[in-house]
């Protein structure tokens, strides 16, 4: 547990009239150096800090005291997606932001979001952070994702039937946005009582399936039966409490589980750490990994929402600007499919409307992503599962870029984001914030039908 003196805190606030630099402060708190040590790095503290976030002496003393508890929240999670602890992340990074999405809760509902960012710029790990931190601030935070609304197999199979161009699952077109309406909507209204859908990336060889199926957590026990050779959710308790089951999505397939299960079969499954308890009449303890992916049950109410995704608050751009569209939009096919991406862009306008905040993780270079591509998947070549070759990475970054140009879509928010923050070739971040004017005001609530273009 870290030790921080009162002595030390007075001394601070005493010598400095705002901030500190990144690299003192965590001496600071870490190392509790001398009072003399203190007052000698007090000059160098303001301008550091206070060019990125405009931070005040109060805001100083807020992540001081909130300090201690975040690092103890998000040590394990470090450890477990990094390899080490880094306070000095959690100093510069991860709970400035939590505080700042702190002084967004109001109690009219959930403050929504967004985290706009391209493949491997780390959102989603900032989202699983962020939340972690939030919890032990004594705030809830849940993380959704736009990945999680992708249409099922079957529909994503009719879309390319009839436009081929959707050979991937990812650009705009490829999710059910009544669904994701529904969802948001819930909660952005404080969120008592939600199902947030998952999508089974590694289903039927990479193809993704939104199975209908439960992410089981400890205290839960799933009742259900094999149907059609597909499994059938009965009913469904946390704690002894009934709780209703997701109505959406398809059956699971019972021969993609690890048991043995037969037509007609009953079954029970509980989950405790990291182990799966299948009850067929005799108990089956499995990996819990080999699980499906399921639907969340957030309990509520939510202080915090934090939205994800490769084009979360982009907006279409008038045609004529795609006529001259960089590189590797060169074809009259590239120009054509780009223009059809933009159109089908403004019917997820209405998801936006639901955003507070919109937080971009931008490179300095749009191509890095190709990079950290190539890194994920020749990672998966090393250890055996079968990763994408370098000629398949790039026609799968290109795919997305030629989707949604970065240089078109992205580009223009930066000026209008909350915040914006710049990640070099290695992913650290460059600037940590550059703080812009908020959202506007967010609309009453509406059905995703009222206002659609089609």
């Amino acid at each position: 547990m870290i030790s921080i003196k009162d002595n030390l805190y007075l001394t601070l606030f005493d010598s400095c009239t705002a901030c500190y630099t990144t690299v003192d402060l965590l001496r600071a708190i870490l190392l509790e150096p001398t009072e003399a040590e203190v007052a000698a790095l007090a000059a160098q503290f303001l301008a550091d800090e206070a060019r990125t976030f405009s931070i005040d002496q109060q805001q100083v003393q807020a992540r001081f005291a909130a300090f201690p508890r975040a690092y103890e929240a998000v040590r394990a999670f470090q450890h477990a997606c990094l390899g080490r602890e880094d306070p000095r992340l959690l100093w510069d990074l991860w709970l400035p932001l939590a505080l700042e999405a702190r002084t967004g809760c109001t109690a009219q509902g959930a403050l929504m979001v967004g985290l706009l960012g391209a493949q491997g710029t780390g959102k989603s790990t900032l989202g699983q952070a962020l939340c972690l931190i939030l919890a032990g601030l004594g705030l809830k935070a849940v993380t959704v994702s736009l990945d999680d609304f992708y249409q099922t197999r079957s529909e994503r199979a009719t879309l390319r039937q009839t436009e081929p161009g959707f050979s991937w699952r990812g650009p705009p077109g490829t999710h059910d946005l009544a669904l994701a309406d529904s969802v948001l909507n819930a909660l952005a209204a404080g969120g008592t009582g939600v199902w947030v859908p998952g999508f089974d990336k590694g289903a039927y060889g990479g193809v993704g399936e939104r199975f209908n199926w439960v992410d089981l957590q400890p205290g839960m026990r799933l009742w259900g039966q094999v149907q059609n050779q597909t499994l059938t959710l009965v009913h469904l308790e946390h704690d002894g409490v009934p709780l209703p089951l997701p109505d959406s999505g398809v059956g699971v397939p019972v021969a993609d589980l690890p048991v043995a299960l037969t037509e007609g079969m009953s079954f029970t499954l509980t989950v405790a750490g990291s182990e799966a308890h299948w009850d067929l009449g005799t108990i089956h303890t499995v990996n819990r990994r080999t699980l499906p992916v399921g639907w969340r049950w957030v309990s509520g109410p939510v202080d915090v929402v934090f939205f994800e995704g490769w084009f979360v608050g982009c907006s279409p751009v008038a045609e004529e600007v795609l006529a001259g569209a960089p590189w590797p939009i060169v074809t009259e096919a590239d120009q054509a499919w780009a223009l059809r991406v933009n159109r089908e862009l403004a019917h997820y306008l209405p998801l936006w409307n639901y955003l507070d905040r919109l937080w971009v993780l931008h490179p300095t270079d749009f191509r890095l992503s190709r990079l950290w591509r190539a890194q994920a998947e020749q990672r998966l070549r090393e250890q055996g599962h079968g990763g994408m070759s370098e000629t398949e990475v790039d026609a799968f970054v290109e795919y997305f870029w030629k989707s949604l140009h970065p240089e078109l879509f992205i580009s223009p928010l930066l000026e209008r984001a909350s915040l914006v923050m710049q990640l070099g070739a290695d992913r650290q971040v460059l600037r940590p914030f550059v703080v812009n004017a908020l959202l506007a005001p967010r609309p009453a609530p509406q059905c995703l039908s009222d206002g659609f273009v089609d």
